[in-house]
């Protein structure tokens, strides 16, 4: 079970790591930029200008991304006044990609599966009897 340091420490954590990803850089898919017209989704060709390598490092890193964006969506449960300018910045960064992006829309929705595991861990003791 994770406690509320623990809660808050992982939140500071994820939102200096959103705070480091480039503004133009989609916090949801591999998209460097808007104009990254690269199949992802087809890792093992090059794209339009990138070798494999190039793809397969911005996957991993549009995937770390990914989950730093989900694990700050923790922020929903605080008290909003604790973290209203970090919640916002978060929000517009999502709102921002999922507007303008298909694979991000795709990724949101359909890859949060082991965030849902992970968190359930984090407020379920395991020693804890479930009715």
């Amino acid at each position: 079970m994770l406690s509320t340091d623990d809660l808050y420490n992982l939140i500071i954590e994820n939102y200096h790591e959103l705070e480091a990803i480039p503004e133009e850089t989609h916090v949801l898919c591999p998209r460097v930029d808007d104009s990254d017209a690269n199949a992802y989704d087809a890792p093992d060709e090059p794209g339009d200008d990138i070798t494999v390598e190039e793809k397969a490092r911005r996957i991993e890193k549009g995937q770390k991304n990914f989950e730093v964006s989900c694990n700050l969506s923790l922020m929903l449960g605080l008290n909003a006044e604790q973290v209203k300018s970090w919640l916002e910045t978060w929000k517009a960064r999502l709102e921002a990609c999922l507007r303008k992006c298909d694979q991000c829309v795709r990724k949101w929705h359909s890859d949060r599966d082991w965030f849902l595991r992970k968190v359930s861990t984090y407020v379920t003791s395991p020693t804890e009897d479930r009715v």
